[in-house]
């Protein structure tokens, strides 16, 4: 499974997005990113000149609040960055920028510096942190909750997973493929139009397909209910202290389930998108929509051993491939006020995304388990 930076064009063959398959671990990673610009105010800084853009035009508060910023960053990382305040404006700033950028890149590459405008900096140096997700499609079934949920003798291990998967939709914001508004919905609903206006189609592969859509769509309904009760939520704890596991998938079900209460614990209202900036990087107008979505790599959606499988992964591989940027979490850290040490933490992403991988496992095993009893 390769790797790609964050926020970087890709110039070379795109590489296909990769769902982590049961029995496969990979650690979640933060990494260094690549600026699609200059880091001047989210845009490029050339040519300088003052009053070629808006943000510039403020002379004043730009090179104040700028420098001040400047000092704090040397402070905190006790580095000296070359005076350049006597160069014209805005070359000055210009200057002192990328030499402050080139030295961040020595001390921690996988930290970016920008200089940012916001409705409280305007124009602060700052530190950008980006949680690299591995181009990884995290796809977690739901037939497995289904068939347990169905299953009168399987009800104490229903109820746990079932409030492990309400804490991921409720809370972490994994969306659902049966909602409407998702990604997935428009996926599994364009394989079915396909189906139904493809004229050369093979007639027993057609019917089977829509049949199985229907299946996936009313089964994903019944579970999609059960997620949005908080019931669930609020009985986490309990069921997760009562659970007796009785065979080695609900071991798995158990230790997963603790990790996911222990994260819920430590940020009980903690999304993955809170993370998420998407005006960090300004794009053109007409790449705004080429963009993966955290929706794109992380819902819910039936299962990948099912007749649609294929093709869903083929499809979603060629429609994200053609887009240019990821949306990843990341940290902000200004230094328009002094600071004591670096503040970025991608904790809960780190272990949030380790979770949904043992969980991908443990998923996996019990639907063995669970079609093995039938």
């Amino acid at each position: 499974m390769e790797i790609t930076s964050a926020h970087r064009k890709l110039h070379r063959k795109p590489r296909p997005f990769t769902r982590p398959l049961p029995g496969t671990q990979r650690q979640a990673q933060e990494c260094a990113t690549e600026s699609l610009f200059d880091g001047y105010l989210r845009q490029p800084f050339l040519p300088l000149m003052a009053g070629t853009l808006p943000e510039l035009e403020d002379s004043g508060k730009v090179e104040t609040e700028f420098f001040d910023s400047l000092v704090n960053f040397e402070k905190m990382y006790s580095i000296e960055i070359p005076n350049f305040r006597n160069l014209v404006y805005p070359l000055n700033i210009f200057r002192s920028y990328q030499s402050a950028s080139a030295r961040l890149t020595l001390i921690d590459r996988s930290l970016e510096l920008l200089v940012l405008q916001n409705e409280r900096h305007f124009a602060s140096l700052a530190t950008v942190k980006t949680f690299n997700t591995g181009q990884t499609l995290y796809y977690l079934p739901v037939e497995p909750l289904y068939d347990l949920l169905n299953d009168n003798t399987k009800m104490q291990q229903a109820q746990l997973l079932l409030s492990a998967c309400t804490y991921l939709y409720q809370i972490v914001g994994v969306s659902y493929y049966r909602e409407t508004d998702s990604y997935l919905y428009y996926m599994y609903d364009m394989i079915e139009s396909w189906m139904l206006e493809d004229e050369e189609r093979d007639e027993e592969e057609a019917e089977e397909i829509l049949d199985h859509a229907s299946t996936i769509a009313g089964a994903g309904d019944f579970v999609l209910e059960h997620l949005k009760s908080k019931h669930h939520l609020e009985l986490f704890e309990k069921r997760l202290h009562s659970f007796i596991p009785s065979s080695v998938a609900e071991v798995s079900l158990q230790a997963v389930s603790a990790k996911l209460y222990s994260l819920f614990e430590d940020y009980p209202e903690r999304s993955f998108n809170r993370g998420i900036e998407p005006d960090l990087y300004e794009q053109e107008e007409e790449d705004a929509d080429e963009i993966v979505r955290t929706e794109n790599y992380l819902s819910f959606f039936w299962n990948y051993n099912d007749c649609m499988y294929d093709q869903l992964m083929e499809y979603i591989n060629c429609e994200l491939n053609e887009y240019s940027k990821t949306e990843e979490p990341v940290t902000i850290q200004y230094f328009s006020d002094p600071q004591g040490q670096s503040s970025h933490n991608h904790d809960f992403n780190i272990r949030l995304m380790e979770i949904l991988h043992e969980l991908t496992d443990c998923l996996s095993a019990l639907h063995v388990e669970n079609h093995k009893s039938i």
